[in-house]
């Protein structure tokens, strides 16, 4: 809930940031006074290039964003693909979590993710104690921020959850795990 306070905070701090705005303007854009409110505007648009001015960045096709000088994401994608990424892995820490605590009440490792959330087949009620997980699809199962599915795998006597990360296949570079 906080991320959602804070968020209108971080973009208007971008948009400042981004317009080039100084301290002082970005302190009187923030201010009800009509006139400190011109003297920003005024302070703004001299702080913005010309149009058509190519500066640090290269263009991009949409107004406002711009890519990084090699030529790659956007900077508010790379964010958000920072953002998701995250995200995954502090459900991925929850999974490893939910393994451990499947574990200790049924005496072995989990065979899939579902056994977390669902009572699996030879284990009664009584052992497992379960769910370890809140899924709000069952029939969906628990999903990395890209909306593809987590699974687990046993390394030795460890249980790892794994995302396939931005690109949804698994067993390439971008999959993600603790």
């Amino acid at each position: 809930m906080v991320i959602f306070r804070i968020f209108p905070c971080i973009v208007l701090s971008l948009v400042i940031l981004y317009a080039g705005c100084s301290g002082e303007a970005a302190k009187s854009a923030g201010t009800k006074d009509p006139a400190e409110k011109n003297k920003a505007e005024e302070q703004k648009s001299d702080a913005l290039p010309p149009k058509g001015t190519n500066t640090e960045k290269e263009d991009s096709s949409e107004p406002g964003r711009s890519k990084d000088k090699k030529g790659g994401k956007d900077v508010v994608s790379k964010w958000m693909d920072q953002r998701r990424s995250d995200e995954t892995k502090v459900k991925l820490k929850s999974v490893e979590l939910a393994c451990k605590m499947f574990m200790l009440n049924v005496g072995s490792n989990p065979k899939a993710v579902e056994d977390l959330y669902r009572l699996p087949e030879g284990v009664t009620q009584q052992q497992w104690k379960g769910p370890f997980l809140d899924i709000k699809d069952p029939e969906s199962g628990i999903q990395d921020s890209w909306g593809n599915p987590i699974w687990i795998e046993k390394l030795g006597a460890k249980i790892v959850a794994k995302s396939a990360g931005p690109n949804g296949k698994k067993g390439d570079d971008d999959d993600l795990n603790n």
